[in-house]
């Protein structure tokens, strides 16, 4: 062979048509291996590192930089047929020639196969700690050479194995593999022949041994079933024999056969320690668990009885549940006495309801007061006989709204505090008709107060100055007052109503009532109270009246009622 370029080559491949070479600035081909190796040779020019014949036609695969490349060889010819992983660089090839498949290794450690039909497909994904530089395939299995051992892969099953120097190997550094007379030949810090039947070999996988177990400290005999309390500490003392993972292991147990659910510690530990178990029988399955993750080829399997604490005991439960019912009864009876309790109260508020709906027919008969009525109509006939039409007709129209006024009003819980105001207006212009002239009436209402936006009790104001023309103006000599101040108090969201009068004061109409008794019961002394005393039922202080006595110079000189509600 004659090599003037300088080109170092990779590899040599025999062909029936001649020889392949492969170098890091190309693929040549020659007839003869004394044929001068120049640029007329080459086929491609990209790094090749190793070939192989395929296992399914009369082509060569190749492993490149650029992909795996297939190859055509014939009467002294080469030439590329096809090209497969052109992204991926190819460092090792190895034919299957039973499966008929080519396995490959990239750069990025990932094994590829590839089919007759050309399918390509992704067969191992070689963990990033491992730096493959070889592929072999040899029986059922395919052997990868590693900075780490040898790494062995079974297609079939997809079993992995690690031979390292502690399965045997000198070194963990293995550049190349090769297979001859049952044996594998390994470069790597020297040449190592390893017969195949250590790949498969059990003789180096561990064995546990099991020495004592104390419980509490002290030593117990060992039998099929052990018996303890329930806070008794057990320990439980082991030796395991792990050659080929040169003792580096780990213990690993776990509890009443809990599936794949075992816990680790290190090997280097001399026991298991419990500081308590659960009650009842306690299986304990032991084993170890070498450095390539294999099990260890025998268990240690323990079993305990531990005896329940006392408050798993029987009659642990049976008091337990005694107990739970006395105070099921104990809670039932004062269950009972709070609903009896509410059930109380629900009827006090039916029949403060039902007593409501009588008042409020009581309601209506007060606003529309028969002796009122009559003075009022009384008052217009008299205006028609004088022929004063224009009072007549006035007297008319608001008694009229009045009485449409009150029939409105009596069927809603709740009016606007200006339609409120209005119906009293209408009232009190009716009963300063019935009065002489010397009577005065002023509506006094803070700035800023929404007259339209707050809500009060219907009907809820006019029991409370019917009672102070009734009770105080009427029998009044001299100028008679009446005054209504509305204001808020934002702090406590109150509505304050104020309703003044200067007549003759509570105490001088109790002894004129008392004189003259009237059929006619006030709202205001009856009804209203009613009403009240509902409304605060359910929410406390809804509204609220405080009636004051007004003195002047140690006189009476009529009376305040103050209405809060709230709003």
């Amino acid at each position: 062979l004659v090599n003037k370029s300088g080109r170092t080559l990779k590899g040599l491949f025999h062909t029936p048509s001649g020889y392949f070479f492969l170098s890091s600035q190309g693929l040549f081909f020659a007839s003869s291996i004394t044929d001068q190796l120049s640029d007329d040779r080459m086929i491609d020019r990209v790094w090749y590192r190793e070939m192989c014949a395929s296992p399914f036609s009369k082509t060569y695969f190749a492993a490149s930089n650029e992909g795996l490349v297939e190859l055509e060889a014939a009467n002294g010819v080469c030439r590329v047929v096809q090209r497969f992983s052109k992204t991926k660089q190819i460092l090792s090839l190895s034919p299957d020639f039973k499966s008929q498949l080519i396995y490959f290794l990239s750069f990025d450690g990932r094994v590829y196969s590839v089919n007759k039909v050309g399918k390509i497909q992704l067969v191992l994904k070689i963990e990033k700690e491992f730096r493959a530089t070889q592929l072999r395939c040899h029986g059922n299995k395919i052997y990868i050479a590693t900075n780490k051992g040898i790494l062995t892969f079974e297609p079939s099953t997809r079993r992995q194995l690690l031979f390292d120097r502690f399965s045997g190997l000198i070194s963990n550094n293995i550049t190349s593999i090769a297979f001859k007379d049952g044996y594998c030949w390994t470069v790597g810090e020297g040449i190592h022949k390893i017969p195949l039947s250590e790949f498969n070999s059990s003789s180096g996988f561990s064995r546990i041994r099991l020495l004592r177990i104390q419980v509490n400290k002290v030593d117990v005999a060992i039998s099929n079933l052990i018996e303890i309390n329930h806070d008794d500490e057990v320990a439980i003392f082991m030796d395991g024999k792990c050659y080929r993972s040169n003792d580096d292991f780990e213990f690993a147990y776990q509890l009443n056969g809990s599936g794949n659910t075992w816990r680790k510690f290190p090997g280097s530990l001399q026991s298991i320690d419990f500081s308590s178990l659960p009650s009842g029988i306690v299986r304990i399955d032991i084993k170890i668990i070498d450095h390539q993750g294999n099990d260890s080829l025998n268990q240690v399997n323990l079993k305990f009885y531990v005896h329940p604490p006392f408050w798993q005991r029987w009659w642990f439960y049976v008091l337990v549940a005694f107990t739970t019912l006395l105070m099921a009864v104990v809670i039932f009876r004062l269950r009972l006495k709070v609903i009896q309790k509410k059930q109380m109260l629900e009827l006090k508020r039916l029949k403060l309801e039902n007593e409501l709906r009588l008042t409020q027919q009581s309601a209506l008969k007060a606003q529309m007061n028969p002796h009122f009525l009559f003075n009022v109509l009384n008052s217009i006939k008299g205006y028609i006989y004088e022929n004063d039409k224009g009072n007549a007709a006035k007297y008319l129209s608001e008694f009229s709204n009045l009485v449409r006024k009150v029939l409105e009003l009596s069927s809603v819980p709740t009016v606007p505090l200006d339609e409120e105001l209005e119906a009293l207006n209408l009232y009190i212009n009716l009963e300063a008709m019935l009065l002489q002239n010397d009577f005065e009436y002023k509506l006094n209402i803070e700035d800023g107060i929404d007259l339209s936006g707050i809500h009060l009790p219907a009907l809820l104001l006019q029991p409370y100055v019917e009672n102070a023309f009734k009770h105080g103006l009427r029998h009044k000599v001299g100028q008679k007052i009446l005054e209504i101040s509305v204001r808020m108090d934002h702090e406590e969201q109150l509505l304050i109503i104020e309703v003044r009068d200067n007549g003759i004061g509570r105490k001088a109409a109790d002894e004129l009532n008392m004189q003259n008794r009237s059929e006619h019961q006030s709202f205001g002394n009856s009804a209203i109270e009613k009403r009240i005393k509902l409304l605060n039922f359910k929410r406390k202080d809804i509204v609220g009246v405080e009636i004051r006595d007004n003195f002047k110079e140690n006189q009476s000189s009529g009376t305040t009622v103050i209405i809060q509600i709230h709003v």
